[in-house]
């Protein structure tokens, strides 16, 4: 079955083509492995799914915070600083991980063999499960419990060489990942003559699809020994067979070692030629430090991730970032985000076409009853200037009906009279008598005072009422124009409220086709963001508590010398510490604006009552009590004097902080403008 396979992708030489790297190779799993331990300790907080493929872990421990371990069957895994959409209700899938994972410590990580499989334990003894990630073919995710017996799966299949099912309730055969082994020039030998494509497969192809090594890393080792990657099989010199083989054991050790090594991260960017070429779509590049460039605002497209930088890539441009994981992190998340924009993109589209048409149908049909307007003004205008040949045609036509001629004969009659040249006949185009109509050529050009130019002109055909007078049906269509004006204006009017109307329809199509994916950085918060806080006007923190709870933990654990406590003796005012780690002396302007924080989050903003806060320093507070007294919870003994500060009006604002990237810091030093007490920003 493995010659098939070889065979198969050898065949597959002609159409081979090279595309943006999409998934893990072997290499990667082992990096990935490797980066991936430092988070061995953590528990599992909660469980989501992002769609039928990816999952995220949420892992938190008390030192280190919280962590969001994506992982995609088939596709990879890493730790995240991207936070995506989640669906409000998770999967069947979903909620049997989180039964058996939620609140299980993550116990190790590891590779199974040189397969692209993970394998991530969770919790220890009879509590021990399993996550297993296959990262090949179409990919896989499983749960099993300590003894590798499958609880659920995402798929179930059967391996064709060993005929092997991967079902719940069977073991998964971890014994069967592949190993590595030592290489021999017969093997080298094998897979050459084996290969059923010779002149039309590469190098570098054969020994990746017959040796399970990743295509970047045996270019890699070929290109260091000068020989070509792409040399076509038909063509090599089987004399250079034991340098491959060297080569190819140099490639498994580089694999190997990448398991304890934490590699850096390097993300290699598409040349501006080959973006031209191939017209493929571009993302933004990751911050690079380089200010001058980033004020460009260049775009760029990332075209392969790795953990080394191979050599088939030294005249490339690349990002180096902190660890693989990283390099893996923001790759992937360039590429959702811009298959994000695109599906948003399309929906805007469609809905900006719904608009459009609907403004169209609108100025189409205003349009048209303009011009009903003019020609029922043009028609009543030319009955007018021949309103007696329209009255002697009525006649006519009328008097020969009352005498019962036949209406084939009559329409005879009229031909004949137009042959004798008579000009009552002359002007009747039509006879619509079913109707009770007919049809005349009128012109408002007379016979006495028109040029042998204008005779030409075309007249208008008209449809006269015969049961009417001539006035009778010019007055119908004037009656038809005021119609019709009225049909215009009152469309007009309605046109600002039918394209409310289309907008609304508009925003519904957008939510039922609503894009409920969304990418975007998480941005760590700082410390103090669980209490109330500000900057004061001179670059001081100032936090006060939301509670009692908070009121205690901001005096016992975060209180410093230094700092100074402000409080005010009110019901429900909260404790508020002014921090000065640098132990100077604070402005008048700060001790006044966190006495106002303290009064206004007391009941003296629902009461309406201006007073006073107070100060003291961080060593007057204490939690002591005297004999036979006891402190509530947020609750502290001041001893000494307390320096008591202006009436604190209450007023208070709203205030947006914006955090500058680190690479644009340098452009924003010494811009915080130093305000004196009583100066407005």
């Amino acid at each position: 079955q493995a010659e098939k396979d070889n065979e198969k992708q050898c065949s597959k030489a002609s159409t081979y083509a090279i595309m943006v790297k999409n998934r893990f190779s072997a290499i990667d799993v082992r990096a990935i492995v490797s980066n991936l331990r430092q988070y061995i300790g953590m528990r599992v907080a909660n469980i989501y799914d992002l769609d039928p493929k990816k999952y995220i872990f949420k892992l938190a421990a008390p030192d280190r915070g919280k962590k969001l371990l994506l992982i995609e069957s088939g596709v990879r895994i890493h730790v995240t600083d991207y936070d995506r959409d989640k669906p409000r209700i998770p999967s069947v899938f979903t909620l049997k991980l989180r039964k058996h994972v939620r609140t299980k410590r993550l116990e190790s990580v590891n590779q199974l063999g040189i397969d692209r499989v993970v394998d991530l334990q969770f919790g220890t003894g009879e509590a021990e499960y399993h996550i297993i990630l296959e990262l090949h073919s179409r990919g896989n995710l499983l749960l099993t419990d300590k003894d590798y017996n499958i609880i659920t799966l995402l798929r179930t299949y059967k391996y064709r060489e060993t005929d092997v099912l991967v079902a719940v309730r069977q073991r998964y055969e971890i014994e069967e990942a592949q190993q590595p082994k030592e290489l021999a020039a017969g093997d080298i030998e094998a897979a050459l003559e084996a290969c059923a494509n010779p002149t039309g497969t590469s190098l570098k192809q054969l020994l990746s699809t017959s040796f399970d090594v990743s295509p970047g890393v045996v270019h890699h080792v070929l290109a260091s020994s000068g020989i070509s990657p792409n040399a076509k099989v038909s063509k090599f010199d089987r004399g250079r067979v034991p340098d491959v083989v060297e080569l190819m054991r140099e490639a498994d050790r580089l694999l190997l070692e990448m398991e304890d090594a934490n590699p850096k991260g390097y993300i290699v960017l598409r040349s501006r030629r080959d973006q031209d070429s191939d017209g493929r779509r571009e993302v933004p590049a990751a911050p690079s430090g380089d200010a001058d460039e980033e004020a460009e605002g260049e775009k760029v497209t990332y075209d392969f991730f790795a953990p080394m930088m191979y050599n088939q890539f030294g005249d490339r441009e690349y990002i180096e970032l902190r660890s693989f994981e990283a390099a893996v992190d923001e790759y992937f998340s360039k590429i959702e985000s811009q298959k994000i924009d695109v599906q948003k993109a399309t929906v805007e589209s469609k809905v900006s076409r719904k608009l459009n048409k609907a403004k169209r149908a609108q100025l189409e049909r205003i349009e048209k009853l303009e011009e009903d307007i003019a020609t029922n003004e043009e028609k009543a205008a030319l009955i007018h200037a021949n309103l007696d040949e329209v009255e002697r045609a009525i006649v006519i036509i009328r008097s020969a009906i009352d005498t019962s001629v036949d209406w084939n004969e009559l329409w005879q009659i009229v031909k004949e009279e137009k042959r004798n040249g008579d000009p009552i006949a002359d002007i009747i185009h039509k006879l619509k008598l079913d109707q009770g109509k007919i049809t005349l050529l009128l012109s408002n050009i007379r016979d006495d005072d028109v040029t042998d130019e204008e005779r030409d002109d075309v007249p208008v055909e008209v449809d006269i009422d015969i049961n009417q007078s001539a006035f009778a049906n010019a007055q119908s269509y004037f009656d038809a124009k005021k119609a019709h004006a009225v049909k215009k204006q009152k469309a007009e009017n309605a046109v600002g409220q039918a394209m409310k109307g289309a907008e609304r329809v508009a925003r519904r199509t957008m939510n039922e086709t609503k894009i409920t994916a969304k990418i975007e950085r998480v941005r760590k918060p700082y410390w103090f963001e669980k209490f109330h806080w500000f900057v004061s006007s001179d670059g001081f923190l100032v936090i006060s508590g939301r509670d009692a709870q908070q009121n205690e933990l901001i005096v016992k654990r975060y209180m410093k010398p230094g700092d100074l406590y402000v409080h005010a003796d009110l019901h429900g005012a909260s404790s508020c510490v002014i921090k000065n780690p640098s132990n100077i002396e604070v402005p008048p302007a700060t001790l006044n604006q966190a006495g106002s924080n303290t009064v206004c989050r007391s009941a003296a903003w629902a009461a309406k009552i201006v007073t006073s806060a107070w100060w003291v320093h961080h060593d007057q507070v204490s939690k002591t009590a005297p004999t036979g007294e006891y402190l509530s919870t947020g609750s502290f003994m001041i001893r000494g004097k307390r320096n008591y500060l202006p009436p604190s009006p209450l007023v208070m604002g709203l205030g947006i902080m914006f955090r500058v990237e680190e690479s644009y810091l340098g452009r924003h030093l010494q811009q915080r403008k130093e305000r004196k007490l009583g100066e407005s920003g």
